[in-house]
């Protein structure tokens, strides 16, 4: 996993070279986390930042934050993603 931040747009991208995807955590934030729910469930998704915040600490797993940004506002939600190594993309 890499250090850097990566913006995705398309819900078919997958998250920081693991297996889900943008579509999968939007998805999983607007059946699963009510403060997402109440407060986003209804904007629209310009793109979601994310980032490995495990720096090697994971035990075969990646930590990642996940920062979504709106269509028509300035307002964020951030979540945590924690990525079984199975789940892990190897290029």
């Amino acid at each position: 996993m890499s250090e850097t931040k990566h913006s995705f747009v398309n819900g078919k991208d997958f998250i920081d070279g693991c297996s889900f995807s943008v579509e999968w955590l939007l998805k999983s934030l607007k059946e699963n986390d009510k403060e997402f729910q109440q407060k986003f469930g209804k904007k629209n998704v310009k793109e979601v930042n994310a980032y490995d915040i495990s720096d090697g600490r994971g035990v075969a797993s990646v930590v990642l934050r996940c920062t979504i940004h709106f269509i028509d506002s300035d307002e964020t939600y951030s979540t945590i993603l924690k990525v079984p190594g199975m789940e892990l993309m190897i290029f």
